[in-house]
């Protein structure tokens, strides 16, 4: 067995992990039933002998997991003690049983082996939860973060003299200007506790990246640097999160819960700013803040008061899209699919109407759908500006399809600064070189299909100058020859096929027939007034022998 087989021993813990914990509960069922006088002890044999061996396999496959890149942490630590401590409890509790029937000393080991086993598997079981989905993964449900009480400003009193009485009267001077939250531990450190530490935190650092705190992001990982302020690109942490959701480098992963369109915009407007993390940053963006506390007559704060902002984010997204939108979709025949990895996201394709979609079918079958709409494509569609700005109100939009409508670069302004488009189809309109300043706003474009477009080619050259990594596609360039073929000269010196063996004082002087202007066949001659003549066929000699002053003019 070499190195990699031995390490494809840990990928079996998931299989085996449950059994000893269904295995060893189900023993001490038994057991409480053998205490009331229930006879269960030939059950709780095999059963504690399964127990024993399942757990030691669960125990010996997490090990070796756990040194696997990606795992560590005193976590990691405590479970892996507490999976060894399992699996020697139900062995010593399955060497003991068969002892208990013959010794009471024996007995109460066994049960004592029994139900230590399990009361460890609560504890392992949880750091186990936790290290695959996160360390508030048990209570992650009631959790939130409540908000440390705020003293009210003190108001200070200055005395000044009364004007009448000439006693000092109270003025309440102002109070001091409020001072703005950190961006970091408002907004974007939720975002990444909610997207991003289950994998890359304390617990669990798959890639040997961890985001759990400022020191960690800026230490990046095996693929590089998380964060480079001020620069998206090679900042890996939003760089991955905009690629397309089947790019096998996109971050979360494809089933994973996706950041919404405003988290992203807040996460790029952060890097761009510098990076900071300690003070206040306008992002631009609104992320779902948190509501001011409102006190209760019992004085507490409600919990839906203070969820965290990604949290309260997820909650204010829609849940479904509407039957009734999806049914006239259908009667429209307007395509729709659900697309897989995303929750609620929709692809709609109009290509089967496009000639007659226009723009109030746009707004009355579409326009609606902005909030689930992932994928669009509204290609040869006869809309103009006035109805495609309206696109502006579709923020999880990551492929669009303009082709061939009515689209200018007023209209593409509606796009202007969108955080999730990637893939962008601009063939067939009627663009002009002020498109360039709506495209270099959008951070996450990856794809431009341009084609006839009306863009220039400096315009797109441009284009790709300042952004290496976008592919555009159909850019018009002047051809460059590789190779070309010297100018083609015709001449009448090459014999006809058929008449290289044919005498030259016998080769007819003219190549067309002159009855019915073919090819001449060599077989078919005649000779008159000294001149051979050539005909394409036997028919063609007796015609011209008839009347051959007929056939003169041809033939000079």
């Amino acid at each position: 067995m070499n190195l990699d087989d031995f390490a494809r021993l840990g990928r079996l813990h998931p299989l085996v992990l449950h059994l000893p914990i269904g295995l060893v509960f189900a023993v001490f069922v038994l057991e409480l039933l053998a205490l009331r006088g229930i006879k269960t002890r030939p059950a709780q044999g095999p059963l504690l002998v399964l127990a024993a061996l399942f757990a030691v396999a669960a125990a010996s496959s997490g090990w070796i997991l756990g040194h696997e890149d990606g795992y560590g942490g005193e976590s990691l630590e405590r479970h892996e003690r507490l999976g060894i401590a399992v699996a020697v409890a139900t062995t010593v509790a399955a060497l003991l049983f068969r002892r208990a029937e013959r010794s009471p000393l024996a007995t109460g080991l066994y049960r004592v082996a029994l139900a230590t086993a399990l009361a460890l598997l609560v504890p392992t079981g949880h750091l186990g939860a936790g290290l695959t989905h996160g360390e508030d993964w048990l209570d992650g449900p009631r959790k939130r973060a409540k908000p440390a009480p705020v003293a009210p400003a003190p108001v200070v009193v200055a005395e000044t003299p009364s004007a009448s009485e000439g006693t000092p009267a109270p003025v309440a001077e102002p109070a001091p200007a409020q001072v703005l939250p950190d961006t970091y531990a408002t907004v974007i450190e939720p975002i990444l506790a909610a997207y991003c530490t289950n994998c890359h935190g304390t617990g669990k650092h798959k890639g040997d990246l961890r985001l759990h705190s400022p020191e960690a992001i800026l230490a990046g990982g095996e693929s590089g640097p998380a964060l480079v302020a001020g620069d998206l690109e090679q900042s890996l942490l939003h760089a991955r999160a905009v690629l397309p959701l089947e790019h096998e480098d996109h971050m979360p992963p494809e089933g994973k819960a996706q950041p919404s369109a405003d988290e992203l915009a807040a996460l790029a407007a952060w890097i761009r700013a510098g990076a900071p993390f300690t003070g206040h940053v306008e992002l631009g963006v609104e992320v779902a803040p948190p509501p001011a506390p409102v006190e209760e007559a019992t004085g507490s704060v409600p919990d839906e008061a203070v969820a965290p902002p990604a949290q309260q984010a997820k909650s204010a997204a829609p849940s479904a899209p509407p039957a009734e939108l999806l049914a006239a979709l259908d009667a429209a025949f307007v395509h729709h699919e659900s697309l897989p990895g995303e929750e609620h996201a929709l692809w709609l394709d109009v290509a089967a109407v496009a000639p007659t979609f226009d723009g109030a079918t746009f707004a009355r079958l579409v326009v609606p759908l902005a909030p689930w709409t992932v994928e669009l494509s509204l290609a040869r569609a006869p809309l103009d500006d006035a109805a495609l700005a309206a696109l502006s109100a579709f923020s999880r939009l990551r492929k669009l399809d303009l082709r061939a409508t009515r689209l200018t670069t007023t209209g593409l302004a509606a796009l202007r600064g969108h955080a999730r488009l990637s893939e962008l189809v601009l063939s067939q309109t009627a663009l002009d070189d002020g498109a360039l300043d709506v495209l270099l706003s959008l951070p996450a474009l990856h794809k431009l299909t341009a084609w006839k477009s009306g863009l220039s080619g400096e315009a797109l050259a441009r284009l790709a100058s300042e952004r290496p990594g976008l592919v555009v596609v159909g850019a018009e360039s002047a051809a460059v020859a590789l190779e070309s073929e010297g100018e083609l000269a015709f001449t009448s010196d090459r014999p006809l096929p058929g008449f290289e063996d044919i005498p030259a004082e016998k080769r007819p002087i003219n190549t067309k027939c002159p009855v019915s202007d073919s090819p001449v066949n060599p077989k078919y001659t005649v000779l008159h007034e000294g001149r051979v003549i050539g005909f394409c066929c036997p028919n063609c000699p007796g015609q011209f022998e008839a009347e051959p002053a007929k056939f003169a003019e041809k033939l000079k």
